[in-house]
């Protein structure tokens, strides 16, 4: 069972050309996260929030330390500003300092004293790639089956859920599915052998 990304598969193990090509054909996009350590909360009651405003820089603001008390945290407060990215998107290759700059003034919005009245103690920037599948047109018929090519191979990762969105529940699912369809694969080679 392979739950890596596709990306990461095909390096472990070497499939049929036209498997690793459809692979290979699928779009992702990269996450992109700024942490910031500050003395005050950037979001006073909120945990979440998504933005749909697509003139935002960025799709989300976690205020962690309005889930977890910031007395765990040395009574700083942590604020995760998060984006989904193309490859290649200019942001990938601006230092913390740089996107920050091109993120206050969209903080500011959230939070008209951000700057001026905050002290920011810390930042960290952090970049993953294969955070997010693209599903393009007929996806459905993109999408890789759990069973591989290779018999005794199972591949279930992001790219295999469809048509939803990645999601922890939605990986349950999938796990499930995936562990069916093994059960199932071995109880047939345990007849096969009995017969």
């Amino acid at each position: 069972m392979i739950t890596t990304p596709s990306s990461t598969a095909i390096k472990l193990i070497q499939f049929p050309k036209l498997y690793e090509q459809k692979l290979k054909a699928i779009p992702h996009l990269l996450a992109q996260t700024l942490i910031l350590e500050t003395d005050k909360p950037i979001l006073e009651k909120t945990y979440w929030l998504n933005i749909a405003d697509s003139s935002f820089p960025f799709v989300a603001v976690v205020a962690h330390t309005n889930m977890v008390d910031k007395k765990y945290y040395g009574n700083r407060h942590i604020t995760y500003i998060g984006n989904y990215l193309p490859d290649r998107h200019p942001y990938l290759s601006l230092t913390k300092h740089q996107l920050l700059k091109v993120f206050t003034p969209y903080i500011q919005i959230l939070n008209s004293s951000f700057n001026s009245e905050f002290k920011i103690l810390n930042s960290e920037l952090f970049s993953a790639p294969n955070a997010q599948p693209v599903h393009t047109l007929n996806y459905s018929q993109k999408a890789p089956n759990i069973k591989t090519p290779i018999e005794g191979i199972y591949l279930a990762n992001l790219d295999s859920i469809y048509p939803w969105d990645r999601g922890t529940n939605y990986a349950v699912e999938l796990g499930k599915r995936a562990a069916s369809l093994i059960a199932q694969n071995l109880a047939s080679q345990g007849d096969a052998l009995r017969s």
